[in-house]
């Protein structure tokens, strides 16, 4: 929802300025989207998703036990799998991006 910056003349809705959402909007259109800036927004975009889906599969590991019927043990053991090739991968990506920079 944009607030408005009107002042009410003569029962005439006259706009003294823009709205704060197309000031915003006029901001961002000024900035200047290079392929840096671009990939540091696909990176941060990335490593959000990344920490969202980490954060919430200890939440929905008791329904997905449930729906699943999987065993704790299994729901455990696909865990454990799934860190180790998140920290098996973390080696040589930090090394890719140390030589990339």
């Amino acid at each position: 929802m944009c607030i408005n910056n009107s002042v009410l003349v003569q029962s005439y809705s006259v706009k003294v300025s823009l709205s704060y959402c197309e000031q915003f909007t006029m901001n961002i259109m000024k900035i200047k989207f290079t392929k840096e800036t671009k990939a540091l927004c696909c990176i941060s975009l990335a490593w959000f998703l990344v920490l969202a889906g980490r954060y919430s599969i200890s939440n929905l590991l008791p329904r997905i036990v449930t729906e699943l019927n999987f065993s704790w043990t299994d729901a455990g053991f696909a865990l454990t799998i799934m860190w180790l090739i998140y920290a098996i991968i973390q080696f040589p990506s930090g090394i890719f991006s140390d030589i990339k920079g």
